[in-house]
Parts: C-alpha cells; structure tokens; sequence
C-alpha cells in the first residue's frame, strides 16, 4: 500500500504538464474564453531516475531480498530509463502512427509491474534482469506496429542488458534463446526477438514445478487463452500433461539442486529404488504429476479455438494415459485394465470416424470432443461400479447356496454308499445261491451223463453176443 500510494503522489507530479485556471472574468461572456495556462517543464534524468529510484528502494527494502538483487535497482531504473529516452526521441507519432505517445504513465507500469515481484521467485540477478525485459514488452513494445520499429526496440533493449546490467542477452535470456548451431565451446544460443514473448513464462513454468514437487504442495495452474502469447505455451502445457515435465526447461544447475532437494523427500517416504539423479528426477516428476493439476479456460468464439483443437487433439498414447488413469483410479489392473483402455480408446476413435461418415451423408455435424472420452470413461467406471455393487449383494447369497449344496452333499454321500453295500450283498447272496443250483444240476447232469454211458455200454454188448 505504500507503494503504490508513493507511486500516486509522484505521477501526480510528475504528470502535472498542464493545468487550467477558472476564467478571469466569469461575468463577462466575452472573456470566458480566456484561461491562465500554466506550464512545468520536462523532468530531467537525475529527477526520474530519483523519484522511481526511491519506489523500488521502498519495495525491494521492505521485502527479504539477496543483496544482490538490491544492488541492481540504479541499474533497473537506468535501464528503463534508456527504452524510455530512445522511444520517445524516436518513435513519433505520424498520420499513420497516432499512438505513438509515451509518456510517464508507461515508465511508471513498468516500474510498478516490478514491484509485484517477491523474494522465493526472484532472487538471482538473471531473473531481476528478465523481469525487467518482461515489463519493458507490453509498456512500450507491444504498442508498436511496424516491424521496424519492433526490432529497433528489441536491438535496443539487448543492448541496455549489455551497458546497464553489464552482461549478455544471450546468457540472461539463455532458457529461452534460440539453439543455433553449436561451436568449438558447445552450444550456441541467440535470442531472437520472437524468444522474447516466451521470457517469464518458462520462469512462471519453473516456479510451479517447484511448488508442486520440492515443496510438495497441491498446485492449480489457471492459464486463460488472454495469456497466450504464443502457441508455444500451449506446447509446453500439453507437455506437462503428458509427461509432466517441459523439455530442457530446467539448466543443468537447477536439475542439480532439484535432485539435491528430492533426497530427503524420498528417503522420508521410504521410496524403494536407487538414488541415481535419474531416478530422483523421475521421483520429481511423479509427484509433480500428483500434486499439479493444469485448468485451461479458453473462448469458443472465433476460429482459433477450433484451429487449437485440430492441431492438439488427443493422440493414442494421450488416450491411452487417460484411460490407464481413470481406471487405475477404480482398481482395475493387469488383463482387464489393459483390454479396457484399448475398448474405450477403440469407441472414441470410431465415434470420430462415425461423425465424418454422418457429416458426409447428412451436411450435420455431430462434435468429439476430449469431453465426449471422458464422459465415456467416467459412463463405462458408473457402470463397472454398479455390476460391482450387484455382485456384492449377491455374494451373501451365492455363499449361502454354496454351503448348503456342500452340506447336501456330505449327508447324501453315506446314504447312496449304504444303499449300495446292501444291493451288494444281495447281488452276491443271489449269485451264490445260482451257483449252488448250478452245482447241484451238473452234479445231476453228470449221473444222468454216467447212467446214459453205462446203456450205451450195455447196449454195445447186447448187440454182439445176438451175432
């Protein structure tokens, strides 16, 4: 608050160019045309640089900041100053440039865009020196509408980085540069103008991933479409929705003092696994996945968010990773959960094909949207749960019927085994007795066979004595 109230009673100075009395004569109709203009001459260097010198000191002395982010505010005010000086020397307004009038008001934005600035976030010189760039663009650079005009302002401020800040555009701005082709030292990085619009936001990126991860927070990343620069926001976002990380977003040093912060974490959590810097990154970007969650609000007015969605539609591999979410989420794994995903992944893609077909054959438009999978997704889990549910009620039941089948079982065994014994018995009693009449009726055939042999023999004999 007292910033911004020394900040109000110095424009309102220093913005006081003209000013007009009450006419000299109101009762004289004649004369009420006739004002007293007073005039204040244009502040000077030394006066600028004092009055906005004194605001920064106010900010950065109230606030826990390094020293050496201290010692850089005379250089952020003369650096400002610089892009101020040359704007208004050079870039007039013409018939065809008409808005091209910069006064105090825009040195004061971006004195006060710097002043929001905190301690955790800003705390090296290369970030104070990338700050101050980030504030410079929509002030002044932003307003501009040639590209002459852009590019001599964008030449222009790499060259305050060199003379006020006593360094190299190039390496301040080297997350962001432009990868050229590498020499004898490595790789070799310039910063382009269009690198520019991509200047805190790779730093805001950063900050999250922070907050997500080392401080093991649960983070809501808001970015609306008015903030969208570049469609290269939209690559870096889609890359921490798939992976959760940004590619060479991080430089070797700060990947280092990830790691470095990650140890204790895991160590705490009893994570299994080597310490390696790969496995501890890969730990980063588990729990980044956990605890960071990306919430995109764009327009559907126009044609860009329609363009946007045919460029970054949903790939397999992203509905693959979204069907494996969700239904990890519900319990599902091994077999079923693979031939899950690749149903619904299948049902999604053949409702797009579907769509085209009914497009063509009927001039109407039936939309697939990333919603319509999840919806799918979120249908398929309501109606797996349900079945679950229904099983779980009928599990009593089933167990009931199962132990009464199992006792039935048991008591009927002995009697069928009973039963059998005595058909047994009685089988081998009436063989038995068979067997005896058999007996009997060959020992009977045999004297019938003896007596009918001893005829046979006395008949032979009969027949020989009669010759």
């Amino acid at each position: 608050a007292r910033v911004l109230e020394a900040m109000d009673l110095a424009l309102a100075w220093m913005e006081t160019t003209r000013s007009y009395a009450r006419p000299a004569a109101a009762a004289d109709s004649s004369r009420r045309a006739h004002f007293n203009q007073v005039v204040i001459n244009s502040f000077d260097n030394v006066t600028m640089e004092r009055a906005f010198l004194f605001i920064l000191n106010l900010h950065f002395g109230r606030l826990d900041f390094s020293e050496e982010v201290r010692s850089l505010l005379q250089s952020i005010v003369a650096a400002i100053l610089d892009i101020y000086k040359r704007i208004i020397e050079h870039l007039l307004p013409t018939p065809a440039k008409i808005h091209y009038t910069f006064n105090l008001r825009d040195f004061s934005r971006v004195v006060q865009g710097i002043t929001l600035c905190r301690p955790h976030c800003f705390g090296t010189f290369d970030q104070i020196a990338r700050l101050w760039a980030h504030e410079d663009y929509p002030a002044f650079y932003d307003r501009l509408v040639s590209d002459d005009d852009r590019y001599s302002i964008f030449a222009h401020l790499v060259e305050a980085v060199r003379v006020h800040y006593r360094a190299d555009a190039d390496v301040v701005c080297k997350t962001i540069a432009t990868v050229g082709a590498p020499d004898d030292g490595g790789s070799n990085n310039a910063l382009e103008e269009d690198d520019m619009r991509r200047l805190m936001f790779g730093d805001l990126v950063k900050m999250i991933l922070v907050i997500a991860c080392v401080d093991n927070r649960k983070t809501v990343f808001l970015f609306p479409d008015t903030q969208i620069k570049e469609e290269s926001f939209i690559e870096d976002v889609k890359d921490l929705l798939n992976f959760g990380d940004v590619p060479n977003l991080f430089a070797d040093d700060e990947r280092l003092n990830i790691i470095e912060r990650c140890v204790s974490d895991k160590q705490e959590e009893g994570e299994p696994g080597d310490r390696t810097p790969a496995t501890l990154y890969n730990y980063f970007i588990e729990r980044v996945k956990r605890n960071l969650h990306i919430v995109l609000c764009m327009s559907p007015i126009g044609d860009v968010f329609r363009a946007r969605l045919r460029i970054f539609s949903l790939g397999d591999n992203t509905l693959q990773a979204v069907a494996h979410l969700f239904l990890g989420e519900f319990g599902l794994s091994g077999a079923a959960k693979n031939a899950s995903v690749h149903l619904c992944r299948r049902f999604y893609q053949s409702d797009i094909d579907l769509s085209a077909r009914f497009l063509s054959a009927f001039s109407r438009f039936k939309y697939v949207t990333p919603t319509s999978y999840v919806e799918l997704l979120q249908f398929y889990i309501m109606l797996l749960r349900a079945k679950t549910d229904e099983l779980s009620d009928l599990q009593p039941q089933l167990k009931s019927t199962s132990e009464k089948t199992i006792n039935a079982t048991t008591f009927t065994f002995p009697t069928r085994s009973s039963y059998a014994h005595i058909a047994l018995a009685h089988a081998e009693a009436e063989l038995a007795t068979t067997l005896a009449g058999l007996v009997e009726k060959q020992s009977v055939l045999k004297a019938v066979q003896d007596q009918l042999q001893a005829l046979n023999d006395d008949l032979q004999a009969l027949t020989l004595r009669r010759r």
